[in-house]
């Protein structure tokens, strides 16, 4: 740990270069919110030993993690604060605005949004198409270019009117589902406590359960399709695998793909569970087919007839579904570069910063004190895999909070760090797990506290670069909003709008080579400029209605 101040320390200068493989954004945060992330751990971790004999964390802890599904029920406000007063129900990322702007198509009963097919480069950046968002020229169609798993899940939230309850309420049910699996693992109850309390004390879970990110619903359904399987019958397996195929379409394959090779692999070589493996892969098939390869042909025909007509093509009897899943998975891969060597540990930094005190270490010791047990070696195993396997994808994640990569199998820190404090003999284990108590409560409180307020301050920031888009749109006053793309950081994400243009904010990109005025004049009559800034342009309509 000191040793990680030190570097995060020096890269902090504002003279220092941005390296290569780092993207700006996630090297920004690196270098700053991280850096306040250590050293938080240097004053907590010394508090917590001091504290060690007092048995007042302790025994409260121990005594409320009996209750997981009330821990659940405190946790979903909450959580729904966190959401709409520290993140501003905001999608700060195209990853995110992309799902939020499906389930918008969906709740309207359509596959797709649609914009002035003349108004596409205004509305979404260039670069994003074909990236976050799928257009068709010809229409004006637009669809997200993630897997609709996510999306469909946000739907009903957005037709109520309430987005921002989804994920934490996804947030919610993990913990139970995390006592669930621990003690289906350890065979503790106490140790399942134990793992309830480190994920409710890492603000990695808490920041993507009150965004609008995927990684929530992949740690869920991943965390529930390894339950399902530890105990393997039939039965479960099937079940397991319709989960699974639900996972696989959440906004892509690969996060439940690297959980579950290690399971398939177990279940198709271990004594009597060569029946489950099979209702297992076959489960897969009925969700895979019709979201998974029915979205990609939606999309493919959304960009292009002759687009379309080649992935029939391409997905004929020649080649089967598990056969497409691996093309599309292994689309993605290059030859590692050792000049991306840092990104990687930086990724390391990053899944213990954005922890609860202690649990990186008590999980490593879990792991060596149980490694023989198959539900140990597994979960070890899910958690490497997904790793060493991100080791060969050339990006950084970009945006994100904590190390999104490994969030989807992020629960089996807990469950080994759990089982670390359970099974730690004699009276030193009753120190340690006091310590490890008093970690806990004080990352609770201190971490998340800082986290959060680094997010709020983040976002904030961020919507203030436009500053009419700081404040929520109001009906009684549509307005245009213009941004200009080459002024502050991350501009481009905040292009969002509604599918169908029905907010009275439209927000659209700011042109010197093509006048802002023209395009008002005959898109939006009615419109008067109020402000011209660096930032972009401010148009508000005359008259209520005026659009």
């Amino acid at each position: 740990m000191a040793g990680s101040a030190l570097v995060f320390w020096f890269l902090d200068s504002p003279n220092f270069p941005l390296p290569p493989g780092f993207s700006p954004i996630f090297w920004y945060l690196l270098k700053t919110y991280d850096v306040e992330g250590n050293l938080i751990f240097f004053l907590l971790v010394p508090l917590a030993f001091l504290l060690r004999r007092n048995t007042l964390a302790l025994e409260a802890l121990e005594a409320a993690g009996r209750h997981p599904w009330r821990i659940a029920a405190i946790a979903f406000p909450v959580l729904c604060l966190g959401s709409l007063f520290v993140y501003r129900n905001h999608p700060l990322s195209m990853d995110e605005y992309s799902v939020l702007f499906q389930a918008q198509a969906f709740a309207a009963g359509r596959l797709d949004g649609m914009f002035p097919p003349e108004l596409l480069n205004r509305l979404i950046p260039r670069g994003f198409q074909g990236m976050f968002l799928t257009v068709s020229r010809e229409t004006g169609a637009v669809a997200s270019s993630y897997w609709p798993g996510l999306a469909i899940l946000l739907t009903p939230f957005v037709w109520l009117g309430v987005p921002w309850a989804a994920n934490p309420l996804i947030g919610a049910l993990a913990i139970p589902t995390v006592h669930a699996l621990t003690r289906a693992a350890t065979g503790s109850d106490r140790a399942a406590g134990w793992a309830v309390w480190f994920t409710l004390a890492s603000p990695a879970v808490i920041a993507s359960a009150i965004s609008y990110y995927s990684m929530s619903a992949h740690f869920l359904f991943n965390a529930v399709y390894v339950l399902l399987l530890l105990r393997p019958t039939v039965r479960r397996a099937l079940v397991a695998g319709l989960v699974g195929s639900f996972a696989l379409t959440l906004h892509q394959p690969l996060p439940h793909f690297l959980v579950a090779v290690p399971f398939i692999v177990w279940l198709a070589f271990r004594g009597g569970t060569l029946k489950a493996c099979f209702a297992l892969l076959l489960a897969y098939l009925p969700l895979w087919l019709l979201i998974g390869l029915g979205w990609r042909y939606h999309l493919a025909g959304l960009a292009s007839p002759v687009a379309a007509a080649a992935v029939a093509a391409d997905a004929g009897p020649q080649r089967g579904a598990l056969e497409l899943l691996l093309a599309h998975v292994l689309s993605n891969f290059s030859i590692v570069n050792l000049g991306l060597i840092e990104v990687r540990v930086a990724w390391l930094t990053k899944i213990w910063t954005w922890s609860a005190a202690g649990l990186v270490v008590l999980a490593v010791i879990g792991y060596r004190q149980a490694r023989t047990e198959t539900p140990v070696r597994l979960l070890a195993a899910g958690l490497a895999f997904t790793y060493f396997v991100h080791c060969f994808i050339p990006v950084d994640q970009g945006h994100g909070w904590g190390f999104r990569y490994i969030h989807p199998v992020w629960f089996a820190l807990p469950v080994l760090a759990g089982l670390a404090l359970e099974r730690w003999p004699g009276d030193g284990g009753r120190e340690l797990r006091g310590m490890a108590a008093w970690g806990i409560l004080l990352s609770l409180i201190v971490v998340n506290g800082v986290r959060l307020n680094q997010m709020d301050e983040f976002i904030a920031r961020h919507l203030n670069m436009v500053p009419p888009l700081a404040k929520p749109a109001s009906a009684s006053r549509p307005e245009l909003v213009f941004v200009n793309l080459s002024h502050g950081f991350y501009p481009a994400d905040l292009m969002q709008n509604d599918p169908f243009l029905r907010s009275p904010r439209v927000v659209l990109t700011h042109s010197l080579a093509s006048p802002n005025a023209a395009l008002v004049a005959r898109h939006f009559p009615g419109y008067e400029r109020i402000a011209s800034e660096r930032w972009g342009e401010h148009w508000v309509a005359k008259a209520r209605g005026g659009q």
